[in-house]
């Protein structure tokens, strides 16, 4: 196989928008919602809209309708788009409830956005749930528009779509005027001074097409610029802004329009004069690399208008493709590249219509009655399990005190006995799990599935024997997300048996990512156990961390042992996103359990035989003795996967 190289090259994508007999655009959104709906039933549907006021006409007559679907096969790639300039600054804003949607409107001087050397003044932000716009036909959780107008009247709106994931930094400084909103009949809020700043875009590379407003009247020449990163939104902020809008059971907004959508209610005629380019755009150059790994290459032959103007270019999809103009030739060679992870579909869903379900689910309890969204006022943000027994309910009891309402607690009984926790009143809020004899790691993999815990930010999995005198779980918390941590653990007291270096409490210092092992251990001071390492007793994972990690718990093992030398692999890089946090720290009390379930060592009142303290003896040295076996087994697992993968693209 060949090896393709080129020199580095930079390049800047455009776009060019071409349009016909195009018309100004004087006309703001309505205000007022009672004037129409997005139900079919009540007469004033979307179908309906045009209907309603002879100057909503274009919203059944219009040629250019908003919103659409950014489909990547459509997508072109053509000159002089240009990159987006915000020059965004503080202004007073009001919070708006418009009855369809919530609106930021900024009341002073907010600054601009520059698109292809015409300033458009922002004017107000607003949010749509689920998106109105879809990507490759995947409709997201939360969709914001940032809605800016020119000295002459033009319309220009930025998308920006939004995911169930972490929250957004600028709604959340939203969160108290909105739940304000909701609980009152008032239409509007002033909020202060509000930095538009704080709506992040996260990418340069955007999707550009002509539209129209998607709410009456429909108004068309609208530049409409997406941004092509996909952003994060909790499901809390979801549900303030719904709830707000009494819009909690509305499930598809205005269907998608044109040759775009599927669904259509407004058809594109025909005789339509202009083109409507949808595409991805790179704002700033990127560079090719001077060679590329071993792949076999085929060859494509593009249409010579598209040869002229392309040198590079990129498209991001399913079969990673890199597309590459030869300079000597007309052919264009494409480098199959293949991912490492593949997007399915659930197993035994087939027959079933996609996103009929919400994709997460969670360990909040719920009620039996009213309204599912409206079945807690403070959901749980964090999630600490412990595996426990009996004999340390005191221990647990003191250590789920150092947490706070912010946490759902899970208990996983090895024991089997739940009714003695009652006594405590945290208990009763408590998720319990029992089952006989087993691991932290097997209920782990059974009960803790990442899209079950994928409410939750971070996941404690602690053992029961910690002492937890020095530690406070929300300032844990605030350490973690400043020091950038997506797998953690508190550092070991001073005066604890640590087996190694690099978990043990550092002094004068809130975090630590590095440590020196003794002479040996480590190759590469950015590998275990000198870094990128926590053990498996008191771990802490990141929503996202946790769910690499779980894929990498085994089925069929129970203990854990040789997951903490294999945690680097789920973050990168991983001598940064891992440490032990020192300023909260834990003391390791290091009693066995539930290996001593089978006789009652823990019990002060019984005498015991020499002959049961040898068995127990026994007993524990058979477990250890399976933990090694186990980390055995999981290194060669390891081992052997990494170079089967290898091995199929030719680098075994």
């Amino acid at each position: 196989m060949a090896k393709l190289q080129m020199k580095p090259l930079v390049c800047i994508l455009f776009i060019v928008i071409i349009l016909q007999h195009s018309r100004p655009t004087t006309s703001q959104e309505v205000e007022d919602e009672s004037e129409f709906s997005y139900s079919e039933n009540n007469g004033r549907g979307p179908s309906r809209w045009g209907e309603i006021h002879e100057e909503w006409g274009a919203c059944s007559n219009g040629t250019m309708q908003s919103p659409i679907d950014m489909f990547n096969q459509r997508v072109q790639i053509v000159s002089h788009l240009g990159k987006l300039k915000r020059s965004y600054k503080p202004a007073n804003a009001t919070l708006r409830n418009r009855g369809h949607d919530m609106m930021l409107r900024f009341d002073g001087e907010a600054g601009a956005i520059e698109i292809n050397g015409t300033e458009y003044a922002l004017q107000q932000c607003h949010w749509h749930s689920p998106s109105e716009h879809t990507i490759n036909g995947r409709r997201f959780d939360l969709e914001a528009h940032l809605v800016h107008e020119s000295a002459d009247g033009k319309i220009a709106v930025m998308g920006i779509m939004y995911k169930i994931g972490r929250p957004d930094p600028f709604l959340l400084s939203l969160e108290e005027h909105l739940t304000a909103l909701t609980d009152t009949t008032e239409a509007e809020r002033a909020v202060g001074v509000m930095n538009p700043r704080g709506i992040k875009f996260g990418s340069r590379k955007y999707y550009r097409y002509i539209g129209s407003l998607t709410v009456p009247p429909c108004t068309e020449n609208v530049v409409w610029s997406f941004v092509q990163k996909v952003r994060t939104v909790t499901r809390e902020q979801v549900r303030l802004l719904r709830v707000a809008v009494h819009d909690i059971l509305k499930n598809v907004p205005f269907p998608l329009q044109g040759a775009y959508g599927s669904g259509v209610i407004k058809k594109t005629k025909d005789s339509v004069r202009f083109i409507i380019t949808t595409i991805i755009g790179f704002a700033l150059g990127f560079f090719i690399g001077s060679s590329f790994p071993f792949f076999s290459h085929y060859k494509v032959y593009l249409p010579s208008s598209h040869r002229s103007s392309i040198d590079v270019a990129t498209a991001s999809n399913d079969q990673g493709l890199f597309v590459v103009k030869s300079p000597q030739t007309n052919v264009v060679n494409v480098s199959i590249v293949p991912k490492k992870y593949i997007r399915r579909n659930p197993r035994g869903s087939k027959l079933l219509p996609p996103r009929i379900n919400v994709p997460e689910s969670d360990l909040h309890l719920r009620r039996l009655y009213g309204l599912p969204p409206l079945d807690l006022k403070r959901k749980p943000k964090y999630l600490a399990a412990f595996s426990v027994g009996i004999h340390q309910m005191n221990n647990i009891d003191a250590c789920v005190k150092k947490f706070s309402e912010d946490f759902q607690i899970v208990l996983f009984h090895y024991d089997g006995k739940t009714s003695e926790w009652d006594q405590f009143e945290w208990s009763k809020k408590a998720i319990h799990v029992t089952a006989s004899k087993q691991t932290k790691w097997w209920y782990a993999k059974r009960f803790l599935h990442p899209d079950v815990v994928a409410a939750y930010e971070y996941i404690f999995i602690w053992d029961e024997d910690l002492g937890v005198e020095h530690f406070n779980a929300d300032r844990y918390i605030e350490l973690v997300k400043k020091h950038g941590l997506e797998i953690s653990q508190p550092g070991l007291g001073p005066n604890d048996v640590v087996t190694w270096e690099m978990t043990r409490r550092k002094e004068d210092q809130e975090v630590h990512k590095v440590s020196l092992e003794r002479p040996g251990w480590c190759s590469d001071q950015h590998l275990p156990p000198c870094a990128a390492f926590v053990e498996i007793m008191a771990p802490v994972f990141s929503r996202e961390a946790w769910r690499c990690v779980w894929h990498m718990i085994q089925n069929d093992l129970v203990h854990g042992w040789g997951l903490d030398f294999a945690l680097r692999r789920c973050v990168e890089p991983a001598h940064e996103k891992i440490g032990v946090v020192d300023s909260e720290w834990i003391i390791h009390k290091v009693i066995p359990s539930p290996v001593n379930q089978e006789t009652t060592l823990n019990s002060n009142n019984i005498n015991f035989s020499q002959e049961t303290i040898k068995f127990e003896k026994s007993h524990r040295q058979e477990v250890r003795t399976r933990c090694k076996n186990e980390w055995s087994i999981f290194q060669h697992r390891l081992a052997n996967a990494d170079k089967a993968y290898h091995a199929q693209f030719g680098n075994g």
